[in-house]
């Protein structure tokens, strides 16, 4: 898997903060630089030199907005090469602005956005959602033909909805292989569609879903009071120092993948099967480490 070049993450923050604004999103230069690892120098340079054709503005707490959303329909072309020179050529910035500008349907849900390792399987996941074509690639050592409806990226990981044999499921863009666009079309489902813009929880399975408790502390509780970093995300109780956060999971590695990013500052008060498992895996890398 190759690395992201300097370039590549460069035209990904350009993009990730057209979709932004897109979204109708708000954002301060600190929570951007943060996000995005960069200095809040170089997001001061992304919004007044990379994208000074743009109606951005900023509201009483200096959170940058974007005024009219039709103007990226209207400098469309100025920002493919943009992006492309930025880049030096390519389909990634192509397709990603003639997916932003397209009125038919939008094939990216924003969680927050990160590095892409695989810009060509992105690009094709892309096209596929947009001219709503079936997929093949290989998943888990096994062929799987898919109908994608949406790519979203939560905590750094980049996920596909799409459906197999018509039930709507979650896959990890970096354990989809081989990825091709098929002949065969298909429609979009509405009833996918809506279930796509209505459930929080972006896990799909067919595990049946069970409710899980943490308690965070210390550096932890302002980040989970400022994110919304679990699907359900629900506050049980609360203190200065800590919290008491109950959520909603279809399976383990869903919840364990997060509570991993956050330690020491996450532990899994229920149910007690998770806490053990937690407990158990966290002992084995420690003693991998010795």
């Amino acid at each position: 898997m190759k690395a992201p070049s300097v370039g590549d993450m460069l035209v990904e923050r350009i993009v990730s903060i057209l979709i932004r604004l897109y979204n109708h999103e708000r954002f301060s230069k600190a929570e951007l630089a943060l996000e995005y690892g960069v200095s809040e120098r170089t997001i001061q340079r992304d919004i007044m030199q990379r994208l000074s054709h743009l109606p951005i503005a900023k509201d009483e707490n200096n959170r940058y907005y974007l005024k009219d959303n039709e103007i990226l329909k209207t400098y469309k072309s100025d920002y493919i090469n943009l992006l492309k020179n930025l880049i030096g050529g390519g389909d990634f910035a192509s397709s990603f602005i003639e997916n932003l500008c397209d009125n038919r349907y939008f094939p990216i849900k924003f969680q927050p956005i990160s590095e892409i390792y695989d810009i060509s399987g992105f690009v094709v996941l892309c096209k596929a959602i947009v001219k709503q074509r079936q997929i093949k690639a290989n998943y888990k050592n096994k062929t799987r033909i898919l109908k994608p409806y949406k790519l979203i990226n939560h905590l750094s990981v980049w996920y596909l909805l799409a459906t197999e044999n018509d039930v709507l499921k979650t896959f990890a863009l970096y354990k989809l292989k081989t990825i091709s666009i098929d002949k065969i079309s298909f429609s979009h489902d509405k009833k996918v569609l809506k279930e796509l813009e209505n459930d929080s929880d972006f896990f799909f399975t067919n595990n049946a879903k069970k409710e899980v408790i943490l308690e965070i502390n210390g550096l932890g509780v302002e980040y989970f009071l400022n994110r919304k970093i679990l699907a359900n995300q629900k506050i049980l109780d609360k203190t200065p120092n800590k919290l008491i956060i109950s959520t909603i999971v279809s399976y383990d590695d869903e919840l364990l993948s997060t509570v991993f990013r956050f330690i020491p500052y996450v532990k899994v008060l229920s149910p007690k099967e998770l806490a053990f498992k937690n407990e158990n895996i966290i002992k084995e890398y420690l003693e991998y480490l010795k």
